[in-house]
Parts: structure tokens; sequence; C-alpha cells
């Protein structure tokens, strides 16, 4: 067997230029067994098979901007803002509220992370604001739903409190079906890990949105894997040097094991 070593740029935005362009272009096959080294699992405990959808939706709240002694007057964008995101994030957690305990967390996650900046001085009632949730959707989930009922909340505070609420889809990037645990390139991983770091890893599901779906979503089986630790998209942003090892070890293990047992 060849190994074949694919490096791309893009995984943090679309991979449209990278995994999606390669695929497109024919450079991998059913005969191939496909390992993305991803996050996967403090002590290499996890071998990730299946992944939850990913959907990024921004909401824009325009109100109306006065002096912050007449707040009568205005719309407050901030105001409205952040009773809409709490009536949003809580009606959306009710209404998809399945747990799949393939997965960690085993449901559906909707998280308001990046938002706009508001006025710079004190004493202005904000006219517009911005922000974006982050959405998990376990497989089963209908992400056409999602949107339609964050398009519901959304017209009934535009509504009630008299600012324009408008809803834009960013990003999603839906399921693929899950890659087989009989494959042999997922035996061969399992047997690698286990060697190395004495437990049978778990077949498992991540929120996280990896390279290793667009495999899926073509059809071909890919596996997520690595000894995780160190910190991830957080402070101090790292890896630890030991798990790289343990990392190498895995693979070369695995390399052995396709390659020379057969």
């Amino acid at each position: 067997m060849s190994i074949g070593v694919a490096l791309v740029s893009d995984e943090e935005t679309t991979s449209e230029m990278g995994i999606a362009h390669l695929l497109r272009n024919g450079c991998f096959s059913k005969e191939d067994v496909i390992i993305v080294p991803d996050w996967a699992s403090p002590k290499g405990s996890r071998i990730w098979v299946a992944e939850k959808g990913l959907l990024w939706l921004r909401f824009d709240v325009a109100g109306r901007s006065v002096h912050g002694s007449t707040p009568h007057k205005g719309i407050n964008a901030l105001r409205v803002s952040a009773r809409f995101m709490t009536d949003l994030v809580g009606t959306l957690e009710k209404e998809f509220s399945a747990e799949d305990p393939m997965f960690s967390p085993p449901f559906s996650t909707f998280e308001p992370t990046k938002a706009s900046a508001t006025v710079d001085n004190v004493n202005t009632i904000p006219g517009a604001y911005s922000f974006c949730l982050d959405i998990r959707l376990l497989p089963s989930a209908d992400m056409d739903r999602v949107v339609k009922v964050s398009e519901e909340v959304a017209r009934r505070h535009s509504e009630e409190s008299g600012a324009r609420i408008t809803v834009t889809e960013i990003q999603r990037n839906v399921s693929g079906r899950p890659s087989s645990t009989s494959s042999k390139g997922y035996r061969a991983l399992s047997r690698a890990v286990e060697e190395v770091v004495g437990a049978v890893p778990m077949a498992s599901g991540t929120g996280a949105a990896t390279c290793a779906n667009f495999f899926r979503l073509a059809g071909l089986d890919a596996y997520g894997w690595q000894h995780g630790g160190g910190t991830l998209h957080g402070p101090n942003e790292h890896v630890v040097l030991k798990n790289l090892m343990t990392d190498c070890k895995v693979f070369t293990a695995l390399y052995y094991d396709l390659c020379l047992r057969g």
C-alpha cells in the first residue's frame, strides 16, 4: 500500500478549496483507508465515525438610535436582541431536545458566539446590533426546520418590539452517514490505538465539523482520531508534544498493520 497525505488550509472555513476540491477531482476512492487526525479525545479513547451537522446563522436587529436620556423615542436594538436571543435559544433547545448517546454532548447545541459592537459612547441608545449562533445538530434534526423556527421567533419579536430582525444563513454542513466500524481501516486503527495506548477505543460521534464529514457525504468511510490534550480554541491554544509522539506511534502501528499484516 502507498501512503498519501493531504494538507489543506481551509478546514476552519468551508473546506471548499481543500478536501471538497480534492474529492470533486477524484483524488480518493473506496479502496482508500481514510484517517483524519483531528482533536478526538484525551488519551485517544474515541474514534470519530459520525458528526453532527453544522449550521451558522446571523441575526441582524435594526432599531432606532436616540439619546440615552430619551429611550422612549427610539428602539434599543441591544435590549431587543437580549430578549430575542434568550427566547430564541430556549425555543430551539426545547424544539430540538432529542439525544443520542453516541455523541458528546449527546444533544444538539445552539450557542451565541460572534456579536457586533454597539456604540462608542454610553449615552446613546444603539440602533443596530447583530449576533450569530453556532448550531451543532444531531443527524436526526432537520436543518430547514431550525431555520424556520428561528425566523418565526424573529418575526414575533419584530412585531412586539418594532425592530426589524433579519435571519441570514452563513454556512451549513449536513451530516454524512456514519462510517462503518467493520471496515479494514477501522479495525486496523482500533488495533493500533489499543497497541500504543493500552485501551480499546470507542466508536463515537462528534460535534466538531471536520474534513471527515466530506468523505462520508461522498460515500466513503473516514475516521477521526488523535490523542487529544491541551486547549482547543481557548486561551494559549496548544497541543502537548508528548501526545503528538503518541500520534506518531499510532500511525506507525497503523501503517505496519495495513501494509505488512494485511
